[in-house]
């Protein structure tokens, strides 16, 4: 359609100017300045038909529009099931960040077999991460920016494979995590958030490097401290005494200084967002 138009357009602009010249031009010569503007018409680049079913530029780079033996599909739920919708994610793809996206589950991560790291970043209204058991191999989970106060954190004893686990700017004042069945967890950050006691613990295994607590408000530390004692605490931006942060493995450095960046969300992660920036 765009090319009649050109052409259309051309041929009109062609006929105007020959129309002023004499009626004796020759007609060859005519046809064949006619013959050559319709091949230059036809060399111009076709223009992309109108997808409505494209999914928005962020998502471009991990997202197929259609399924295909490269992709499964993977549905977001959301508060009202009207809103739900499925997209397409590449089947090897080994990490995935969900960015502002307003859902309350998502189902189908069992098909994303390589898929051992996961973030969220503003993701208000999901308090049930019970989902993520449903991912075979996951090490890394990263939580970020949360309102929710119900979140239940039982769902982290059934990742036997996680390794890192860092929540970020969170709204609870108390947290109880069972690691019974975490035996590869290396690091555990707590960080920038409202807890206001030390987090329970239950179980907690030998594999544990980092508590990361930077950030919080917590005042003491608690009666079984001694369990911790083959794990350096960050207590740093605490308001603990400084009697408290007398203990061998507790630290009030900067985590970053601690910790370095072995522990942080990898680079260049395929993102999924509702929301343009």
């Amino acid at each position: 359609m765009v090319r009649s138009y050109i052409l259309f357009a051309f041929l009109f602009i062609l006929f105007l100017v020959t129309g002023c010249e004499r009626r004796d031009s020759d007609p060859a010569q005519m046809q064949t300045i006619i013959d050559n503007s319709i091949e230059q018409v036809n060399e111009l680049p076709e223009k992309p038909s109108l997808d409505i079913q494209s999914k928005p530029q962020q998502e471009k780079t991990v997202l197929g529009n259609l399924a295909d033996e490269r992709t499964v599909g993977i549905k977001l739920r959301y508060a009202s099931p009207i809103n739900d919708r499925v997209i397409y994610v590449d089947r090897n793809v080994t990490s995935l960040y969900f960015h502002k996206v307003f859902i309350l589950g998502i189902e189908g991560l069992c098909q994303l077999e390589s898929l051992d790291t996961i973030a969220f970043n503003g993701v208000f209204e999901l308090y049930d991460f019970s989902f993520l058991t449903q991912i075979p191999r996951l090490r890394r989970l990263f939580i970020a920016i949360t309102t929710q106060t119900k979140i239940d954190w039982g769902f982290v004893e059934h990742l036997p494979y996680l390794e890192t686990l860092s929540v970020f700017a969170y709204s609870q004042p108390a947290i109880n995590i069972d690691l019974k069945n975490n035996n590869r967890l290396m690091y555990l950050g707590l960080t920038s958030g409202d807890l206001e006691v030390f987090p329970v613990l239950f179980n907690l295994p030998e594999s544990l490097r980092y508590l990361n607590l930077e950030g919080n408000r917590i005042t003491s530390l608690p009666y079984d401290f001694n369990r911790f004692g083959h794990v350096t605490v960050i207590m740093s931006l605490n308001p603990v005494t400084k009697d408290e942060t007398i203990q061998p493995n507790v630290t009030t450095e900067f985590a970053w200084r601690v910790v370095g960046h072995e522990f942080n969300m990898p680079d260049r992660v395929p993102w999924i967002s509702d929301v343009d920036n």
